[in-house]
């Protein structure tokens, strides 16, 4: 008899002797054929095998030409380690820093937001112009975005007129 996998001694009187899988194996070869039934499946899974296997052997070339490297970066994790434990208070500093900037935007928000209501509804055009003269003025008459300080900009398309309706 032609077992499929190892055979095992076993705790049953009845049964001494029983097939069984070894430890480590989780699924014993299918005694019907393949698990994969495409031959190409099984070819493409042979060699991404492959693949990463010699992903893994580049891998580790990698960490054994770089363990200096490594051994730093544990030594300087080490000292990092080291200063926390004798210093357990700059564990705030992250929480402190976080809230002193949100309070600075919140401050600079109210400021801002108070100076910009310091702005007199008139003082800003809200509609278009008719015309370039208009908005930025001529040589002798200043524009209505031009003749208060600070002076505004004046955007004009050249390729469109505004007129068209």
């Amino acid at each position: 008899y032609k077992a499929n996998t190892i055979w095992c001694f076993t705790t049953s009187p009845e049964v001494r002797w029983q097939e069984c899988s070894p430890l480590g194996v989780i699924l014993p070869e299918c005694s019907g054929g393949h698990a994969i039934p495409d031959a190409e499946v099984r070819q493409l899974l042979h060699i991404l095998a492959y693949v990463f296997w010699v992903l893994a052997a580049i891998y580790l070339i990698l960490v054994l030409c770089l363990v200096d490297r490594i051994r730093l970066a544990v030594a300087v994790n080490k000292v990092g380690a080291v200063f926390v434990s004798h210093t357990p208070g700059i564990i705030l500093l992250p929480a402190i820093q976080a809230v002193v900037g949100i309070a600075w935007c919140a401050v600079w928000v109210i400021f801002a937001a108070f100076l910009l209501s310091q702005v007199p509804d008139e003082y800003t055009p809200r509609t278009g112009f008719a015309t370039y003269a208009e908005a930025y003025g001529t040589e002798t008459v200043p524009g209505k975005c031009t003749a208060r300080w600070p002076a505004g900009t004046v955007y004009r398309e050249e390729d469109k007129d505004l007129c068209d309706t």
